[in-house]
């Protein structure tokens, strides 16, 4: 760990070419004056990678458009934004405009964002191209410098095609070639593989180091992922509330955090080399700055606040070389903390697995080909599915793991219901559920009650006009309609996902994300399953509401005996929470068995991919990364 340390400790900034002095960013939409961050100072090196990590609502995003320029219309910022020795909350927006591209770049999470649709690949690089000194460069040498850029980043042969042509990873390829072709000085990337799965996520951050390296450019990264900022920043910034409340070199925050908030943060990391018994999630969401304005905006979660945390605002001060801090009360609580982080990580004991007689669930062989699959136009066909089998036991939580396009959310579709295989069988506690269509109304209704689902997105899946216990209520009365006692039973039901009872009177969008699926889980519970469908539940969510989900998840399978098929890219979320696992590759079942052994001793060429994407600290995780498409 010493030798980490020394490579990576680049804890003081170096001569800054971006930094920020006081900023704040306010936002007087509907004529309310709101506050998103607060007093920021911040900075970034030419050759330097900072992160920046937060909750979501903590002002990360709102940061990054402020640095280029780009707030949304309603909020402004104000303070200080030094380029170069330029200030540009003073510059007009002609000249301003002139910046962004060619002298800071910027990176969205969704490429679809700044990809526009209808035009193709080559065209958004050339058009970056002519704001600059290829104004007067013939369309053919713009055409062959659109190719080169691609390249840069692994796709020339993109120049052709549109945006929906391609794979998300591919899509962020075409962004970042854009961005950069200005050859911008500072890059801006907010959260830029937070949307992809592991091997992508893998090959798209190698690729940023390695062109950040090659170009001597500046990197802020943006992103709630601790393990992404760990195994690709030199220095973070942990933001919280719109305030900084701890900065330091990556290495020697990864080994001891000197805020009670990131200590939170990193112990709500599940682990991929072990189970933990429970996450230690931190409790409580984020509050709106103006709310912890005058205390520590953490001291609301905060098990060591006292009356000296609500006294005023705490400043951010130097704790130890290279670090500052905005803990009043560091230095007394600093072995504790270190005791809490020592403690927390100790593995779970073994899980028993036991003998399962007679499958909850069983698919056999099951294809499912989308598009015309006749003889003469097979082409236009995808195979999405291509012969899977597999077995649930009552009460068993099992993971299916795998990339975006393996065929995961298919294969949970056609166990609902929602999708139809092409061939192939699904037994469903004794019924087969192979098409829903052809059941009687009876079965339909027994399969209903049996499994449930709970999607990736809790918004688009709840109503937004119906209240919580509407929705609830609705779901009750589809299990049980004759019963009389439903406000006692959506009680019952929000109590059991952790949520009070006032919340039934609430809409979704009164709800934090956690809440929301919180409240998603609520309403598959209704009916009382036997299986619950987890369609990447916990993707969408900060890593400490992740935590949240996943105790949850774990308590009510001990309480109400429950299973789970838990889909998911994620193999640290996935191990915390099944005792068996299958590997979905392009559509075919690659590898399966026990989690701990899939995951710890892995077999085939894919699995051992997707175990090495995890991201870790160590300085030479990006330099294997594999190439696109790799298996």
């Amino acid at each position: 760990m010493t030798a980490v340390l020394e490579s990576r400790a680049r804890s003081l900034p170096r001569q800054a070419i971006l930094e920020t002095r006081g900023l704040a960013i306010e936002s007087r939409i509907g004529g309310r004056r709101r506050t998103i961050v607060c007093d920021l100072d911040l900075s970034v090196a030419a050759g330097e990678t900072v992160g920046v990590v937060g909750e979501s609502g903590s002002g990360k995003s709102m940061t990054a458009r402020a640095l280029i320029g780009l707030l949304p219309q309603g909020l402004s910022a104000r303070g200080s934004i030094s380029y170069a020795g330029r200030e540009l909350l003073q510059l007009p927006e002609r000249e301003l405009a002139r910046v962004r591209g060619s002298e800071i770049g910027l990176i969205l999470q969704d490429p679809f964002t700044m990809l526009n649709p209808l035009l193709r690949c080559g065209r958004h690089i050339t058009e970056v191209l002519e704001r600059g000194d290829a104004r007067g460069v013939s369309r053919r040498a713009r055409r062959a410098e659109a190719v080169r850029r691609l390249a840069e980043v692994g796709i020339a042969e993109a120049v052709d095609r549109y945006p929906f042509e391609l794979s998300g990873g591919m899509r962020q390829r075409v962004a970042i070639a854009a961005a950069l072709a200005g050859d911008p000085a500072v890059l801006i990337a907010d959260e830029p593989s937070t949307a992809l799965d592991a091997t992508t996520q893998k090959e798209i951050l190698a690729l940023l180091k390695s062109l950040q390296e090659a170009r001597g450019m500046g990197l802020v990264l943006i992103t709630h992922d601790l393990r992404v900022a760990f195994a690709i920043c030199d220095r973070i910034c942990v933001l919280y509330a719109g305030s900084l409340l701890e900065t330091g070199g990556t290495a020697a925050l990864e080994v001891e955090p000197l805020h009670p908030y990131t200590l939170g943060l990193l112990l709500s990391e599940p682990p991929g080399d072990r189970r933990l018994a429970e996450l230690a999630a931190i409790p409580g969401v984020v509050p709106s700055p103006d709310d912890v304005a005058e205390v520590c905006s953490f001291s609301p979660r905060c098990p060591w606040a006292q009356p000296i945390c609500r006294a005023g605002r705490p400043p951010l001060e130097p704790v130890a070389p290279g670090r500052l801090s905005a803990c009043r009360r560091i230095d007394e609580i600093r072995s504790e903390m270190r005791q809490r982080h020592a403690t927390v990580v100790q593995p779970a004991p073994p899980r028993d697995t036991p003998a399962v007689a007679a499958p909850l669930v069983e698919v056999e062989l099951v294809e499912k080909v989308f598009g015309d699959t006749s003889s003469r136009r097979v082409q236009e066909s995808v195979v999405a599915l291509a012969g899977v089998s597999l077995e649930i036991g009552p009460h068993e939580s099992v993971g299916l793991v795998g990339e975006s396009g393996s065929g995961k959310t298919t294969l949970a579709r056609c166990l609902v219901g929602l999708e139809t295989p092409t061939s192939g069988r699904i037994s469903i506690d004794g019924i087969d559920a192979t098409d829903y269509d052809a059941l009687s109304t009876a079965d339909r209704r027994r399969l209903r009650r049996t499994v449930q689902v709970v999607f990736q997105d809790p918004y688009s899946s709840l109503n937004p006009v119906r209240s919580v216990g509407s929705t609830l209520r609705e779901a009750i009365e589809l299990y049980n309609p004759r019963s009389a006692r439903h406000a006692r039973q959506v009680d019952a039901l929000l109590e059991q996902v952790g949520l009070p009872a006032s919340y039934a009177v609430r809409k979704p969008i009164a709800l934090s994300g956690g809440e929301r699926q919180r409240v998603a889980i609520a309403r598959a519970l209704a009916v009382k399953p036997r299986l619950i469908v987890c369609d990447e539940p916990v993707s969408a969510l900060d890593v400490s509401v992740q935590a949240q989900i996943l105790n949850l998840l774990s308590s009510l399978r001990e309480e109400l005996g429950v299973g789970y098929l838990f889909i998911t890219h994620d193999l640290p979320v996935v191990r915390q929470v099944v005792d068996r696992v299958y590997v979905l590759y392009r559509g075919e079942i690659v590898e399966s068995g026990p989690v701990d052994e899939v995951i710890g001793a892995p077999r085939h060429p894919y699995t051992i991919r997707l175990v090495d994407s995890m991201p870790r600290s160590s300085p030479d995780w990006l330099a294997a990364s594999a190439p696109p498409g790799a298996p």
